[in-house]
């Protein structure tokens, strides 16, 4: 893509033939875009409780770690970061039914199913593998610009994608396109990269063509469930907080559900309002040393499960 940049008071503007991007920094970034975009798709109605449970955990299995989960709507996958690869399950079955492997250290998922492409961020080696959206089957890898590429976002007004790097403080953006009619350049050119002075987390995109992503050293924003009026909140000692926005200022704890130890990320769908949370069994931590002094309690193996919570 062609144009100029700017950087200014912590501003970066790029201006391209079609579309203007900008990345403003504060204690929370947010990236807006030109006004006039198509508005969200209308979702169901709201659920008219709040008493969420747990309804059903479906086995994944495998070793390691895992970081985030994100919804794959309409063909009702998620798709769960894990270890050195990406589980995806089909709601419907309730089964594994691929997985995306060679994803070394992967931490998020995003999807783009306009332009039939997933991104994964692989944070180990920095690199962001590209797959098929329909077939699973992985297609590519670009090398990023910062350290620890650790959450990723689909921007679908401007078509791009961001990692945001939490090993340098940094975002980079990608070109999401494909090539089809009315886009520019070339699928995961990297377009630029920002630093943000602080260390990134997760991040949200608000449909008109705003992200926003939380510095976790400086403060921090909850993902939300606008139809509901809903906020959601996986605590790692097992339980899930939902609170209820009874106007724009003012907000209500409505319930603590229950869910399991080490359940500390989550994905909602907002056509059902389904929550949906993983965590595995643990083993003994290891001994603590100078480099690790709070090392984490080892993954029993084959433990790994989906916890979907319904209201």
């Amino acid at each position: 893509m062609t144009g100029t940049v700017e950087q200014r008071l912590g501003v970066l503007s790029t201006r391209g033939p079609s579309r203007t991007v900008m990345l403003a920094m504060t204690a929370r970034v947010m990236l807006a875009v030109p006004a006039g975009a198509a508005p969200l798709a209308a979702q169901a109605p709201a659920p008219s409780g709040t008493t969420y449970h747990v309804a059903r955990r479906i086995s994944v299995g495998g070793d390691g770690f895992w970081d985030y989960l994100t919804w794959g709507a309409p063909r009702g996958r998620l798709f769960l970061s894990h270890g050195t690869e990406v589980a995806v399950v089909g709601l419907a079955s309730g089964t594994v039914v691929r997985k995306i492997p060679d994803t070394p250290g992967v931490h998020g998922i995003a999807l783009a199913p306009e332009l039939d492409r997933g991104f994964v961020s692989d944070g180990r080696d920095g690199t962001v593998t590209i797959f098929d959206l329909q077939t699973l089957a992985p297609l590519q890898r670009v090398q990023a610009t910062g350290r620890n590429p650790d959450a990723i976002l689909y921007e679908p007004v401007s078509w791009r994608v961001f990692t945001f790097n939490g090993g340098s403080g940094t975002a980079t953006a990608l070109d999401g396109t494909t090539g089809t009619t009315g886009t520019t350049g070339t699928t995961g050119t990297v377009l630029g990269t920002l630093a943000l002075g602080g260390k990134p987390e997760f991040a949200v995109a608000d449909g008109p063509g705003g992200v926003f992503v939380n510095l976790e050293d400086r403060g921090e924003i909850a993902g939300f469930d606008s139809t509901a009026g809903l906020a959601f909140a996986s605590n790692g000692e097992g339980t899930l907080t939902v609170v209820r926005e009874a106007t724009p200022d003012s907000f209500r704890v409505v319930a603590t559900v229950p869910t399991r130890r080490g359940a500390r990320t989550l994905a909602i769908d907002p056509a059902t309002h389904r929550v949906f949370t993983a965590t595995a069994a643990f083993g003994p931590a290891p001994t603590p040393t100078a480099a690790r002094p709070r090392p984490r309690p080892s993954v029993v193996p084959g433990s790994f499960t989906l916890l979907v919570l319904e209201p």
